[in-house]
């Protein structure tokens, strides 16, 4: 199974992917700056989760896509309009949405990057994660965004999740892209 994180590291290095989907150690193992970073990149996700308090968060169980899958599953099934990290599967391609929420045009969905602005590594994570929703016709799809940090802001107090990121749509991206991530996948 591949999984959104693999597919967008393929996009950055042929070689770093065949060390993951072949379960390789790497040859450049992670150093202190990119755990400080990871570490980072967790607390802005944690933040981000107050853009649309009281959701519901899928665990995360290594190893067993298909149980988060399944509890996302249930989520929507059960009404929840807020899902944190939901996980789905497609044609063995798993993907982990930060945050879903459910509007009166259907879902949105948002990827949380602790960056000031957007790249195009960041895009493509989107449109595998479109490109799995749409295939699954689960849900009704309304608006992809990506939530960057807003370099502009100042935290006085308490940090306020409305001014600290700038979130941006990319659904037309996210669609346009469809055909070279359905391609890449064939690959």
């Amino acid at each position: 199974m591949i999984s959104k994180s693999s597919f967008i590291l393929g996009q950055q290095c042929y070689k770093s992917f065949w060390f993951d989907i072949n379960n390789e150690e790497p040859t450049n193992p992670p150093d202190e700056g990119a755990l400080e970073r990871l570490s980072a990149g967790n607390e802005v996700g944690e933040i981000s989760k107050e853009l649309f308090p009281n959701g519901k968060e899928v665990p995360y169980f290594s190893g067993e896509p298909l149980k988060m899958a399944m509890l996302t599953k249930e989520y929507i099934e059960e009404g929840i309009t807020s899902i944190y990290e939901a996980s789905f599967i497609y044609d063995d391609i798993f993907v982990r949405v930060d945050l879903m929420n459910k509007t009166d045009k259907g879902w949105d969905i948002y990827e949380v990057k602790s960056s000031t602005r957007i790249r195009s590594y960041h895009e493509y994570d989107v449109s595998i994660q479109w490109h799995v929703l749409k295939s699954l016709n689960l849900i009704e799809l309304n608006d992809a965004f990506i939530v960057t940090l807003n370099n502009q802001f100042s935290k006085s107090d308490r940090i306020n999740p409305i001014k600290l990121f700038n979130i941006d749509s990319v659904k037309q991206i996210a669609e346009e892209n469809q055909p070279e991530v359905i391609e890449k996948i064939r690959l």
